[in-house]
């Protein structure tokens, strides 16, 4: 998921709250830069950061660092034996291929995940994600690359759900066009892992600038979309894959789909009655539909 190495990231997310703003800073430019640490002179980072070389060395020390030589060795460490989201999927499942019960560990590691999620999960921001669905004339959902399916699943089950949602589809919408519609009573659902795409950043921006609310459903509260969201959903588990984290992804959205339908008992029933009736009434869906299931 996150190249950074865990403890670094684990003591930002410690101490974020507790530094100065020009800390803060360099906190977010490491972040997202965060190969340029093992490269680069405290200096540099500071220039680019925006800030003095000093105060990229006290936040070394802000963060329990005996100073920038130690947090850069370790950043240093951590690329010598870092390898790629899907050479650490494979990996680790090579591990359990003698396994007699490969499936099962598998999807055990997946429970695993999800169990992770539950011990942390913030129940305030779940209800307040919720109201923002539930107060939205048009809801966007936008996920780029992996986060892709994921979103046009969420889109689905929400356009069904309440109606009056869109996926943002990167081959066929403008952004600057999509945002020009946008307005306060809009809310914009993004989705956004490690290596965060750029146009779903871009789609946060934009959003916030037009006073719509965002949800952001991401990997860390400290990631780059987090700035631009009213709420964060952090899926934030120990695991560098970003494909590993699918299951524990549609288990959060599950439960967010659950949420709203629940609390809007009434309205989803009503819509569910014309989506089966729909269905129903519709030559094509009969004709395939030889089981008489739905």
């Amino acid at each position: 998921m996150d190249p950074m190495p865990n403890l670094l990231k684990e003591r930002i997310r410690m101490h974020y709250a507790s530094l100065t703003e020009g800390q803060k800073r360099v906190a977010e430019y490491l972040l997202k830069n965060s190969d340029e640490l093992a490269m680069e002179s405290a200096a540099e980072i500071g220039k680019k950061a925006g800030v003095s070389e000093t105060t990229v060395i006290r936040f070394c020390y802000a963060l329990g660092y005996e100073g920038f030589t130690e947090v850069q060795k370790e950043r240093q460490r951590q690329l010598v034996i870092s390898k790629s989201s899907l050479d650490t999927f494979v990996e680790s499942k090579r591990i359990l291929a003698k396994d007699p019960h490969f499936y099962a560990k598998v999807m055990e590691k997946d429970r695993e995940n999800i169990a992770m999620l539950m011990r942390n999960i913030d129940e305030k921001q779940f209800e307040e994600a919720i109201r923002f669905l539930e107060e939205a004339t048009d809801v966007l959902v936008a996920g780029l690359r992996a986060s892709y399916p994921a979103a046009l699943w969420l889109g689905f089950t929400l356009n069904i759900l309440r109606g009056r949602t869109k996926t943002y589809r990167p081959d066929a919408d403008n952004i600057f066009l999509l945002s020009s519609e946008m307005d306060p009573t809009w809310t914009v659902v993004v989705l956004s892992f490690h290596r965060y795409a750029k146009e779903s950043l871009e789609i946060a921006k934009k959003a916030k600038e037009r006073g719509a609310k965002v949800i952001a459903i991401t990997d860390s509260l400290l990631a780059p979309v987090a700035s631009h969201a009213d709420v964060v959903l952090p899926l934030e588990i120990e695991q560098t894959s970003t494909i590993d984290i699918t299951a524990p992804l549609f288990s959060v959205l599950n439960s967010l789909l659950s949420g709203y339908s629940l609390r809007n008992l009434d309205k989803v029933e009503q819509r569910m009655k014309v989506y089966d009736t729909t269905g129903d009434t519709n030559p094509y869906y009969r004709q395939n539909d030889q089981s008489g299931e739905k």
